[in-house]
């Protein structure tokens, strides 16, 4: 009797012993599973990023096909690729760089001068993804001026109200007028503008 007594707690011991192994298993195959699957969301996320960052956005739009060339000349690309942000990008069109004085925009092409034509570049670039929409009632609400500092504290770019359009004014007092906004990105907004903005610690060269 007490001989079957002990096989009988031996065979239980066993079969809680397979019980808790295979729950184990079961528990470690789940684990694994929610591991794989977070990796591939993320995967799918950095796919989706980078299909549709601001650089990938800008070199896909024909009206942009000159700022694209100067952001690969300036070696940018990259930043507006990979950077986080979220950015606000005030893109000036083809019209726009077409009227930069030649002298100038030839010298910026340099590779002597790859700062200073990134520096112009970046002077268009906020560290804050702002709508159009967001842009207007900033405006009303700061009594009809909103000043935006461009990435690295280049400068400060005025926004103002004329009529129901918004026009960028530079530190030289240029003007240029949003013209087609909110083209979202993953890692902000870009709006294009017709004119090319400067700020006051670039070379006095008329562009």
């Amino acid at each position: 009797m007490k001989a079957k007594m002990l096989m009988a707690v031996f065979f239980c011991g066993i079969l809680a012993f397979t019980a808790c192994k295979n729950n184990n298993e079961a528990k470690n195959n789940e684990e694994i599973e929610a591991q794989r699957q977070t990796e591939l969301e993320m995967q799918q996320q950095k796919l989706e990023s980078e299909a549709n960052n601001i650089d990938t956005k800008l070199s896909t739009i024909d009206s942009l096909r000159k700022l694209h060339g100067l952001i690969e000349t300036a070696q940018m690309d990259e930043l507006l690729r990979v950077g986080k942000g979220p950015f606000t990008f005030f893109a000036p069109t083809n019209s726009a760089i077409s009227e930069m004085n030649k002298a100038t925009l030839d010298t910026l092409m340099l590779p002597e001068h790859r700062e200073d034509l990134a520096n112009l570049l970046q002077y268009h670039l906020i560290e804050e993804d702002l709508s159009y929409e967001e842009l207007k009632n900033e405006i009303r609400d700061n009594d009809g001026e909103f000043e935006l500092s461009s990435m690295d504290e280049l400068g400060v770019i005025t926004a103002t109200l004329d009529g129901d359009k918004i026009v960028l004014i530079d530190e030289k007092g240029n003007k240029a007028t949003i013209v087609k906004p909110d083209i979202k990105a993953s890692n902000g907004v870009i709006h294009l503008i017709d004119g090319v903005l400067q700020f006051k610690g670039e070379e006095e060269t008329a562009l």
